[in-house]
């Protein structure tokens, strides 16, 4: 491999990235497989076809590869692409520069010199090499030569200069343009995404929080409270929506709607069968559970590709607390409990 494409990739990964990647994708590939082994499972305890959740799982590992295995491929060729095309201009460039003292144009002026005044390279000494095609009026006359090479010196200060302002400007710009609640975007069209994904990431988790404190709340199932069998299945349709939003913008794996009303019960406050009951078992709130969860990895490696600098975000925010009457108590659904 090119040493400078290696030192890129170590600057931006880290040593052992190629290692790391590996590693992590088949982290999140057993962790995958043991979600689908746990939903079949789930599949049979409430009789439903087993590989009901099979395109959801795959769609989870192609994503896995694609973030961990494939952002370093890409890396790669993005450099390759970027390298190849920057040394091709800057060769072109150079070739033709009529005042780079090192360009083709010039070393074949300073020869054509060499060729008619045999003597000109000694009158100028050293200062010969700098001699370029663009000094062809002064050539003759190396006093001439160096005040014009003072001046061309100067302005070139000068143009860099502006070009480095002009260059933090644009950063600054950029910078402001890429920002987000989570850190720079990679691209502006990210960045105007991801602007809109908080206030429906927000939504997202308080839906299917709620949603699972309510299967909490009456242990397992309920149809006797129809307002919060009402809210729950209200809940369902919101949360589809919302998960639906997100995979629009980009943030989640996208889909089928035929898999999702799998995996998001229209009523989440249904009985389980008598078998899973018997046994202590809640495959609605494994499901629920474990969708949280996996949307959640999903959405946190899908939001890093996204970024240039990620910004760690909390999982799970601290609980809201007050004081009262000197004791301190901390929110819980339906109130406060004392700490």
């Amino acid at each position: 491999m090119d040493p400078m494409l290696e030192k890129y990739l170590k600057d931006k990964f880290g040593e052992n990235y190629g290692q790391k990647a590996q590693d992590d994708y088949s982290a999140r590939e057993s962790n995958i497989n043991a979600g689908s082994v746990a939903s079949a499972f789930g599949d049979a305890l409430a009789r439903r076809p087993v590989g009901s959740q099979n395109e959801y799982f795959s769609g989870l590992k192609k994503q896995a590869k694609d973030d961990t295995i494939g952002k370093i491929e890409r890396e790669k060729q993005s450099y390759i692409a970027d390298v190849g095309f920057e040394n091709q201009q800057n060769k072109v460039q150079r070739e033709n520069d009529q005042f780079d003292p090192n360009s083709k144009a010039s070393i074949a002026f300073r020869k054509s010199m060499e060729n008619v005044a045999p003597g000109i390279a000694k009158q100028y000494g050293a200062d010969w090499a700098n001699v370029s095609a663009g000094d062809s009026d002064n050539v003759w006359n190396p006093l001439k030569f160096k005040e014009a090479q003072a001046t061309r010196l100067q302005a070139a200060q000068l143009a860099k200069q502006d070009k480095l302002k002009a260059a933090s400007d644009k950063k600054s710009e950029r910078d402001f343009a890429l920002s987000t609640p989570y850190g720079l975007a990679n691209t502006i069209e990210d960045a105007k995404n991801l602007k809109s994904v908080d206030e429906e990431k927000k939504n997202f988790d308080s839906k299917i929080t709620e949603m699972i404190a309510l299967r909490e709340k009456h242990k397992g199932g309920d149809m006797f409270n129809r307002e919060d069998v009402a809210r729950g299945q209200q809940l369902s349709k919101d949360l589809l929506l919302a998960y639906k939003n997100l995979a629009k913008l980009g943030v989640l794996s996208v889909s089928d709607e035929k898999i999702l009303n799998k995996i998001i019960p229209a009523d989440p406050l249904e009985y389980n069968s008598i078998a899973s009951s018997v046994q202590e078992q809640d495959p609605i709130m494994h499901t629920l559970t474990k969708f949280k969860a996996d949307s959640e990895s999903d959405f946190q490696n899908r939001l890093n590709n996204r970024l240039r600098n990620p910004v760690q975000l909390s999982k799970d925010p601290p609980p809201a607390t007050k004081v009262i009457n000197g004791k301190n108590y901390k929110k819980v659904q339906g109130g406060w409990e004392e700490i």
